[in-house]
């Protein structure tokens, strides 16, 4: 998932040698996607934390834990119960994802998908 991610995002030829090489050899075998010119993205002036490959990387973690039932049936069940921290543990990756963009995720994508 990963690497269907960072071609798609267009981070793919930027990685390191070694990475690029895996994902070339990877690439016959991912799925055909529309990609996101690198130019697109804001990846200068900003704090080496909120790169945005970086986020992307999060979200392939995201979708690895999520992957088996589903993202919202691993949330569902803790925001109905009001356990904040779980849910916020829940969308939180370290390093890629900390707790204050956790708590960004919560409140303006699950909780208002959640209660719409």
């Amino acid at each position: 998932m990963k690497a269907t991610l960072l071609v798609a995002s267009g981070f793919a030829p930027s990685m390191s040698d070694g990475y690029a090489l895996e994902l070339k050899g990877l690439a016959p075998y991912l799925p055909r996607t529309s990609r996101v010119p690198l130019k697109e993205w804001a990846v200068s002036g900003g704090r080496p934390g909120n790169h945005p490959m970086r986020r992307v990387v999060g979200a392939d973690h995201l979708m690895d834990r999520f992957v088996e039932n589903g993202l919202l049936a691993g949330l569902v069940g803790v925001v109905v119960e009001g356990r904040a921290g779980v849910l916020l543990r829940l969308l939180s990756v370290a390093p890629h994802i900390g707790n204050g963009r956790a708590r960004e995720i919560a409140v303006n994508a699950a909780l208002p998908f959640l209660y719409t």
